[in-house]
């Protein structure tokens, strides 16, 4: 209990736990053969149709999180996948059989599908992501040697450029996999109670492949949006990434970090105006129309 008070402390979003779940009666063929009857959901463009957006939440967030924003493109003229990752749904909440390629793999067939909508309907194609789900996606473009790309993609708190105290995390790799860190995570954000070792062990091994990579085939039109005081990314660090790797196609939304007029206590979370802050949510939604849709302005 005592390593569990540390963590929470160190890391200031989870706790660690040791306490066993069930195991998935899903095997990984069967789960990536229904993907597309629970992995996806459609929302249609409000007018006229403009272009098409693959949307992925974060770790251990109930994807209806993602709705304000989807809904906001939609207010702006572009259908929306949205996507419900494995583990997030209430088909799935064991992360037990997890693997990288699920989570790929359910991206992936969104990628294909919109990217079939927007060959149709001859529009643009984009992606938005946060945290986990963005961490996914640059994965899925970084691995695909130049066969999967966006027109343009915005990243909130994108998990590619962790904090060095976050890495506190990989002491807990030692233990079974499906021993779960309940999760601090606001409850009307949160998927499920906890999540297991297994999820953060794929998100850390992502986000070194990407690094390892030197961030190839990831240098497309991208608006970053952070907090700078983020628990878990660091903004500092994907600055460097920037310079370092020569992303100059990428331009950085700072966001004001106060906490005064948020609903929650957390930096990483940026996704809503209760989250964010309404000044900040604001800001974020005319820097990603100005960024998406530059002619409407």
């Amino acid at each position: 209990m005592y390593i569990g008070y540390i963590l929470w402390f160190i890391f200031g979003i989870t706790y660690f736990s040791p306490t066993r779940i069930q195991p998935n009666t899903f095997s990984e063929k069967e789960f990536v053969a229904g993907m597309n009857d629970s992995s996806l959901e459609f929302f249609p463009a409000i007018g006229q149709n403009k272009a098409v957006t693959v949307v992925s939440h974060g770790l251990n967030n109930k994807p209806s999180v993602m709705l304000p924003l989807v809904n906001y493109l939609n207010e702006l003229g572009s259908d929306v996948y949205m996507l419900k990752l494995f583990g997030h749904r209430s088909d799935s909440s064991n992360l037990k059989d997890l693997t990288q390629d699920i989570w790929v793999s359910e991206t992936l067939n969104a990628y294909n599908q919109a990217r079939e909508l927007s060959e149709k309907n001859d529009v643009p194609l984009f992606f938005m992501g946060y945290s986990l789900g963005a961490l996914i996606g640059q994965f899925m473009i970084f691995s695909s040697n130049g066969a999967v790309s966006f027109d343009r993609q915005v990243l909130l708190a994108p998990a590619t450029a962790l904090r060095c105290r976050s890495g506190v995390l990989k002491t807990t790799f030692i233990l079974p996999g499906h021993w779960k860190l309940p999760s601090y995570t606001p409850e009307a954000y949160r998927a499920n109670e906890g999540i297991q070792i297994n999820a953060y062990k794929i998100l850390f091994r992502l986000e070194k492949q990407i690094q390892k990579g030197k961030f190839s085939n990831l240098n497309l039109p991208t608006l970053l949006i952070m907090d700078q005081k983020d628990e878990l990314v660091s903004y500092k660090r994907l600055n460097r990434y920037i310079d370092k790797y020569g992303l100059t196609e990428y331009q950085m939304l700072a966001l004001d970090p106060s906490m005064e007029d948020r609903d929650t206590k957390y930096h990483h979370l940026i996704i809503d105006g209760p989250s964010m802050g309404e000044d900040n949510w604001e800001l974020s939604r005319r820097e990603i129309k100005e960024f998406l849709f530059p002619d409407q302005n």
